[in-house]
């Protein structure tokens, strides 16, 4: 088999949909507190790994390309 493809990113962006779900409440489950948010972020650490430990089965090559948003958010202190 040609395993030309070697660089992997299962999880787009763990962090800020972690954020999004169990910090701001925008999306399922949401939530507002540090615990949903931590609890959602180590599932998709989890989920990361597994994915590449399954993905390293096929191909042993395999390299983790991770994405995160560093952005910053400014707003007015109405919308504050």
């Amino acid at each position: 088999m040609d395993k030309w493809i070697k660089h992997y990113t299962p999880v787009n962006e763990p962090l800020t949909t972690a954020r999004f779900r169990g910090l701001y409440g925008i999306w399922y489950p949401h939530a507002f507190d540090d615990h949903t948010f931590v609890r959602i972020q180590l599932n998709y650490i989890r989920g990361v790994r597994d994915a590449m430990k399954t993905i390293r089965e096929v191909n042993p090559e395999a390299q983790l390309i991770q994405t995160e948003d560093l952005g910053k958010t400014h707003c007015t202190p109405g919308l504050a």
